[in-house]
């Protein structure tokens, strides 16, 4: 009866699940619909010249990335600490500075956009000329990020996960629509695939304000000059994979592309693009399982909680390899209707997207599972695995497997991409391996756990009067072996008591149910209890209309503290 569950996290992590899936999916339907639109309408040669850009759309995302995803997974484990200066400060540097950065790293590209293209294309005028008319107003995008989906990711930690995928999803939609206006009716051509997409964020900013000029948000802007270059270098760490992650792509795509002109040709480069898009669909369900727990864990590495870090994943995984498989059986079913939404139902482009789609199908359920380890990895602290996967499993691997196998039979050097992820599995077992000797720790997350002298337990129960009064007996039982002030573990248990009787008191009279997890955390340095309850707002020590308790609870700890975090009311009590 008195023992930890997962409920309360996984259904956190359920919650923010389906806003998450939104939002990638936004993203994903937005770049499967443009290469639709462009391949059909304006044919394979403007198809082509979308997906030569992907090497800049990849180094624009990495960029974004570093900052965003960085900054949102310091500022969430800063929460989580009960740090917020330094939550508002990641916030601030992350978004504010981020924007400036890549403002600058924008205009340079768009003054040499020309050059540029033209050797990313080894000299082909057409295509180089389809590839600049694309660019140039997509590059305005990356700067609006920061104000769009930069923002949703602190949203997200800040308790409105849905108000984040809103944004995504509106922007995405503005997008839609106006590339069928620019395209088919306004005869922009490929220009408007790039123009559509800068229009559908700039629409996404005024969907952001209500949150910024909230005065009950989380976070807010302060000076980043204090503390820049130690908030950067926390950022830059946090942000590493994901920003390694597309620079890898950049260069995948670099060196994919060329692999796919030396043995196909530009028949096999407008399928690349189309299975590009298939792959960024993907990420509806790979990305979207894994950014779901992004917060969460990172708020649980702040309370030292494993055994919910260790739960949340697996409910990831659960979701992400169902998801990759039911993909991946739709594509191997329906190759040929598939590769018609493309244009790509006449003659080689047919017979190569057959090939090239059943091969990539095999690599979608490998993919999810190395997206999620690496996810946790970069938010446990794991950063150099974490980057590993990216450079090796997203560039090394598949350029090399696919350069090989093209020299054997150049229509399924698409198997690169399974033989790709293969290797990187093995690669991260390897490393698993050697860590988990190294430091003498268990289980394949490789989380860190405390030293001897610190013992974690913790209890879920519901908020009930009868769950609450049976708790302090529990927790004396579970003291009686540890060697600790009898004083102290009286405290304890008067406290566990005397918290969870409010919080039940108050969800009875509201006929509301609710969960509660407790963490006891015993160290050298002092001892703390952690309540987390996923009701609605309600702060036991300052709310309670009992006062005479509230103040007995608060003379019984050196310090306390609540926050609404996650959509959590959580209260630390220090003794």
């Amino acid at each position: 009866m008195y023992k930890r569950n997962a409920k309360l996290i996984q259904r956190k992590y359920y919650e923010y699940l389906l806003p998450s899936v939104m939002s990638a999916a936004a993203l994903a339907v937005a770049s499967l619909v443009d290469s639709m639109l462009v391949g059909s309408l304006l044919g394979t040669e403007a198809l082509a010249g979308v997906g030569a850009a992907a090497p800049i759309t990849a180094l624009g995302n990495a960029m974004f990335l570093l900052f965003s995803a960085g900054g949102s997974t310091c500022a969430s484990y800063a929460l989580g600490e009960r740090n917020t200066k330094k939550a508002n400060q990641c916030y601030t540097t992350g978004i504010y500075v981020g924007f400036v950065c890549i403002t600058i790293i924008v205009l340079i590209l768009e003054a040499f956009a020309v050059p540029i293209c033209s050797l990313m294309c080894y000299g082909d005028a057409l295509l180089a000329e389809n590839m600049v008319s694309y660019v140039r107003p997509l590059l305005f995008v990356f700067p609006l990020l920061f104000p769009t989906l930069g923002i949703a990711q602190y949203m997200r930690i800040d308790g409105h996960p849905k108000m984040g995928s809103y944004i995504a999803v509106a922007a995405n939609a503005v997008n839609l629509v106006l590339d069928f206006i620019f395209i088919k009716y306004l005869n922009l051509g490929v220009t408007g695939a790039g123009l559509s997409t800068l229009c559908g964020y700039i629409f996404g900013i005024f969907l952001v304000l209500p949150w910024i000029r909230s005065k009950e948000k989380s976070f807010k802007v302060v000076n980043p000059l204090p503390d820049l270059f130690s908030t950067l270098r926390d950022i830059f760490a946090a942000g590493s994979s994901r920003f390694f992650l597309n620079l890898a792509d950049f260069g995948k795509r670099f060196f994919f592309n060329s692999i796919v002109l030396l043995y196909l040709g530009e028949p096999g480069l407008s399928v690349l693009t189309a299975c590009n898009s298939l792959i960024f669909f993907s990420t509806a369900i790979t990305n979207g399982g894994s950014d779901a727990f992004l917060p969460i864990i990172g708020s649980l590495m702040g309370e030292r909680d494993y055994f919910g870090i260790r739960e949340c994943v697996k409910s990831a995984v659960c979701f992400v390899l169902t998801g990759c498989i039911i993909f991946s059986l739709i594509l191997i079913s329906m190759p040929h209707a598939i590769g018609g939404l493309f244009g790509l139902n006449t003659g080689e482009t047919e017979y190569l997207f057959i090939r090239a789609v059943r091969l990539l199908s095999l690599s979608f359920p490998l993919m999810g599972l190395v997206t999620v380890l690496q996810t946790n990895f970069n938010t446990t602290g794991r950063h150099r695995i974490s980057i590993a996967i990216s450079i090796l499993g997203q560039m090394v691997y598949l350029c090399v497997a696919a350069a090989l196998i093209g020299m054997i039979r150049h229509d399924v050097l698409w198997a690169g991409f399974p033989a790709s992820y293969i290797a990187t599995l093995i690669t991260v077992y390897i490393y698993i391996l050697y860590i988990r000797k190294k430091e003498g720790i268990k289980g394949f997350l490789l989380l860190k756990e405390p030293d001897k002298d610190t013992i974690i337990r913790s209890v879920t129960i519901e908020a009930t009067n009868e769950m609450a009064a049976g708790l302090s007996e529990k927790v004396l039982e579970k003291m009686a072996v540890l060697d600790m002030d009898q004083r102290i573990k009286n405290h304890f248990a008067v406290e566990v008591e005397e918290m969870t009787t409010a919080i039940a008191e108050r969800r009875n009279s509201q006929s509301e149910k609710s969960l509660i997890d407790i963490l006891f955390i015993l160290e050298k340095e002092g001892k703390s209890v952690i309540y987390r309850e996923n009701g609605p707002v309600f702060n036991p020590l300052a709310d309670d209309p009992d006062e005479t308790r509230g103040k007995m609870l608060k003379s019984l700890c050196k310090s306390y503290d609540f926050s609404r975090q996650l959509g959590f009311n959580t209260t630390i009590m220090r003794f």
